[in-house]
């Protein structure tokens, strides 16, 4: 079995990217993570690393790579050791993200309507 610090082996395309893993989608959900945390816009830590807020999100979903420098810039800005986006986050904190991400995509499908009801809700659950 290979792993992320094999050498190519003969029959391996070096010339083709790597398809993203779920490595890279932790890591993505840590610089998210780490972000909020330190209360930065992706437009903000973005400007501070040299890269677009698109690119930003790309890596924060894990759609694109990250790689090793760009890492490092990361790290930098979020103050945090390189090891930290190597952690797995716990069960609990790995199904509250995935919770946010199904309702951040239902949020944007819903009219206007149902819209407040939800934020009703919201506020009757969580007031201010």
């Amino acid at each position: 079995m290979k792993t992320l610090s094999s050498p190519p082996t003969s029959h391996d395309d070096i010339s083709q990217p790597r398809q993203v893993s779920a490595l890279d989608r932790l890591i993505g959900q840590q610089v998210r993570s780490f972000r909020e945390a330190k209360g930065l816009s992706q437009q903000d830590l973005a400007g501070q690393c040299g890269v677009s807020f698109q690119q930003l999100q790309k890596y924060e979903r894990g759609v694109n790579r990250l790689p090793a420098a760009r890492l490092h810039q990361l790290a930098s800005s979020l103050d945090r050791p390189i090891a930290a986006f190597f952690n797995t986050p716990d069960e609990a904190q790995v199904m509250h993200a995935a919770l946010q991400d199904r309702l951040r995509t239902a949020i944007v499908e819903l009219d206007t309507r149902t819209l407040q009801v939800l934020v009703d809700l919201v506020d009757r659950l969580h007031p201010a």
